[in-house]
């Protein structure tokens, strides 16, 4: 569903993440709307990191697009809580997958497209139904009970060990959505307390960092940054919403009772869904106003944490977004950096042919060398980039992306041998002591 919805969008998503993350504000509202309709706040971190590294978002941008990330995941728990307990799932979904179905044998794209997005939510359905039926079925067994009956029998204590259980949980499974959705269902059927399901939301919260936190090994300084920020963001809101978390119960308790509903603090009330969900959004959005006016702080606390160069090879870790429409935004913008560092080595061969002293003009040389070996593996990861994304179901438009920038990633290799050959050709002028005229040198000037 994610994949086929980047399809449907994909080059809007990437116009709202370059005008959108220019301030904190629009940054956190761009981010919300994005994770809001790809569904995974993972894919979207990683996302951030991976631009983060790329030199496409500044520190305090990915930091504000981070806790826009944490709002947008909220809407996973909506739909859950919608169409996964409220209704039954088979009279949704397989109505759903045989409207949805036909489509994907229509010649439009976007219709297409259409029918991937309606069947993976139906999908979605039919899991969170299974998810349901399979919840029901192993809370009578003894161990699991055990299990529970362990984690609530230490007192105070116990919050903090569903916290715990809900980062496990999410950190094995790569998703908060999941989580997420185990724990209103483990709530709504009974097996667990409305406050423990809390307490499992919190550690999700956390345990959803972990993967923008592995693919940050692969990035420069400010990428491990940008991840670390998203950790620490979400490590800041459990360390005070943990310890009031009687205080919200009771305050969501009475926002539903509010509007009609039972409260959720009684075991198998119909309202503890909607109120986890209530809880899931309300949480994300208070921590963001909280923190959204310490950005820059938080910035220069994180240069602190991680010191160093945030400058790295111009593709290191472009494997992290390399999938579907979202990777051709970082493939596009690698291209271009590629194309920038080929310039400028193109300029520093001009400036070596101009070169009278030996020294200098020997320095030269070897900088052109070794920076056409740093290029030279540019190229290599970039056309492997591009080979992973040939190999995706991507759009027309993305197909015609990808064309164009192998097509111009072959005539930039062209013009770095090209460069090389000229700084050679110079080199050996330079020994044998011959001298061009000045008509001669402004002809050249013409083709550097």
């Amino acid at each position: 569903m994610s994949e086929a919805l980047q399809k449907l969008s994909g080059h809007r998503l990437r116009n709202m993440l370059t005008t959108m993350a220019g301030s904190p504000v629009r940054g956190i509202v761009a981010s919300t709307a994005i994770t809001a309709l790809v569904q995974s706040s993972s894919a979207v971190t990683v996302m951030i990191v991976s631009f983060v590294n790329a030199g496409m978002l500044h520190l305090t941008q990915a930091i504000a697009m981070v806790m826009g990330a944490n709002i947008g995941t909220t809407v996973t728990a909506w739909l859950v809580v919608l169409f996964g307990i409220s209704f039954d799932i088979d009279l949704a979904a397989v109505p759903l997958i045989a409207f949805a179905a036909p489509l994907l044998l229509l010649r439009s794209e976007r219709l297409r497209n259409l029918g991937n997005t309606l069947i993976g939510l139906a999908l979605m359905l039919l899991a969170i139904h299974i998810l349901r039926d399979a919840v029901t079925h192993f809370s009578t067994l003894s161990s699991f009970e055990n299990y529970i009956t362990l984690l609530r029998g230490h007192g105070h204590w116990s919050p903090l060990l569903f916290v715990l259980a809900g980062a496990a949980m999410t950190a094995v499974l790569q998703s908060s959505s999941a989580t997420t959705a185990l724990a209103i269902i483990l709530c709504s059927t009974g097996v667990i307390p409305f406050k423990c399901a809390m307490a499992l939301i919190l550690g999700d919260n956390v345990g959803t960092t972990l993967t923008a936190n592995i693919a940050a090994t692969m990035t420069n300084t400010d990428g491990k940054r940008a991840a670390l920020s998203h950790l620490l963001f979400n490590l800041v809101g459990v360390l005070w919403a943990l310890p009031l978390l009687a205080v919200l119960a009771r305050g969501i308790a009475s926002l539903v009772a509010a509007f009609g509903g039972v409260s959720p603090l009684l075991n198998g009330s119909p309202s503890q869904a909607v109120a986890l969900a209530l809880f899931h959004t309300l949480f994300n959005v208070v921590n963001t106003l909280l923190l959204a006016g310490f950005i820059p702080q938080a910035a220069h606390a994180l240069d602190r944490l991680i010191p160093g160069d945030r400058h790295a090879s111009p593709l290191e870790g472009s494997a992290l977004v390399s999938t579907s429409e979202m990777g051709l935004y970082q493939a596009r913008e690698n291209l271009a950096l590629c194309m920038k560092r080929g310039g400028e080595l193109t300029a520093r061969v001009k400036t070596y042919f101009g070169e009278v002293n030996a020294d200098n003009a020997q320095e030269l040389f070897l900088l052109v060398r070794q920076r056409s070996d740093e290029e030279q593996t540019a190229y290599k990861q970039l056309e492997q980039q591009l080979a992973r994304l040939t190999q995706q179901e991507l759009s027309q438009e993305g197909r015609l992306l990808v064309q164009a920038m192998n097509q111009l990633l072959t005539q930039l290799r062209a013009a770095t041998w090209l460069s090389v050959t000229a700084a050679q050709v110079i080199r050996r002028k330079k020994e044998r002591n011959i001298w061009f005229t000045q008509p001669m040198r402004e002809d050249l000037g013409v083709y550097f």
